[in-house]
């Protein structure tokens, strides 16, 4: 089923809407959790390695690049979370989002790197609250730009 937005985005859904409203209000406590978790461990140039390149991808436009770059991110939080079952847990809810075929407009993609850019900072300022709040921000933006409301 394909379904055109109001923002002109195109949707092709093998989950419903009300799948996917849980699987986000899942994914931002299990991912906020994560972070906390993996918090003191995760290697602060690695993020700014990943914020240059998420600036990279939103000046050249090529947003395709950022499934690269957020793998990077997961891989770093699950090896430093130490935590397997919720790194296992995470993966499945990505998937199961990624059952959702989206084609943003660039302002929409520029929006989510945007976010993403701040998450980084937070995480580089070694400012956590901030981290987790820039997370949760990035989680609900994402689900809004897709649906609307969550």
């Amino acid at each position: 089923m394909v379904e055109v937005l109001d923002n002109g985005s195109k949707v092709v859904c093998k989950i419903t809407v009300d799948q996917a409203r849980e699987i986000y209000q899942v994914r931002i406590s299990l991912e906020a959790l994560l972070l906390k978790l993996a918090w003191s461990e995760i290697d602060r140039s690695l993020m700014q390695q990943l914020q240059g390149h998420t600036l990279d991808v939103i000046t050249h436009e090529n947003f395709e690049d950022m499934s690269e770059v957020l793998g990077k991110f997961y891989s770093e939080l699950y090896a430093k979370s130490n935590n397997k079952l919720l790194a296992e847990s995470i993966t499945v809810l990505h998937n199961k989002v990624n059952l959702i075929k989206v084609d943003l407009i660039n302002q929409v993609k520029k929006a989510s790197c945007d976010e993403i850019m701040k998450l980084f900072q937070a995480i580089i300022d070694n400012d956590q609250q901030k981290a987790n709040l820039r997370l949760e921000q990035h989680l609900m933006g994402s689900y809004y730009r897709l649906f609307g409301e969550l």
